[in-house]
C-alpha cells in the first residue's frame, strides 16, 4: 500500500492514521499491539494512541522495517518522525525541496559545496547526480 507521508522534525515518533491502516488489519496484513502509550502534542494536549504497528517500508528504494504509533484524527497518512528520519540518516533540504537517504554503512553529511562542483564540471543535472549519490554516496559526503 503506497501511502503519502508528511515529515515533521519536530516528531519524537512515527504515526500512522488509523483510518489507513484499519483495511490492511482487517485483511490480516497487519497486527496492532495494543500497548498503551500516550503522546503530547505540539500545544500540550495528550494524544491518546491506539496502539503500534511494525511493517516494513520502502523509501527511496530502501526496505527497513519501522514501528508507528497508530492514532485517530491525524490529517495525513503517515507522519514521520525524528525515529524514523534518524534510522534512515535522512537529510532534509528544504531549500531544493528534496530528501536523501543514508546508508548505515557511511557517516557523514552531504557536502552540498561538493555536489554542486561535480555538477558544474562533468555537466549532467541534479538528477543523474542524486542517482550516483545512492549507488556511490562517498564521492558527495565529508
Amino acid at each position: 500500500m503506497e501511502l503519502r507521508a508528511r515529515i515533521d522534525t519536530g516528531a519524537d515518533k512515527s504515526l500512522l492514521s488509523y483510518d489507513h491502516v484499519t483495511i490492511l488489519i482487517e485483511k490480516g496484513q497487519v497486527k496492532l499491539s495494543h500497548q498503551s502509550t500516550n503522546l503530547c502534542g505540539v500545544s500540550g494536549e495528550i494524544i491518546h494512541c491506539i496502539g503500534q504497528l511494525t511493517g516494513v517500508i520502502e523509501w527511496k528504494g530502501i526496505r527497513r522495517e519501522h514501528t508507528f504509533v497508530v492514532v485517530e484524527g491525524l490529517p495525513v497518512p503517515m507522519l514521520i518522525g525524528v525515529d524514523l528520519l534518524q534510522t534512515w540518516e535522512v537529510v532534509v533540504d528544504f531549500r531544493r525541496w528534496e530528501t536523501l537517504t543514508g546508508t548505515p554503512s557511511r557517516q557523514g553529511e552531504i557536502d552540498w559545496d561538493k555536489m554542486q562542483e561535480l555538477t558544474r564540471q562533468s555537466d549532467v543535472n541534479k538528477n543523474q547526480l542524486l542517482e550516483n549519490f545512492h549507488s556511490m554516496p562517498e564521492l558527495f559526503c565529508s
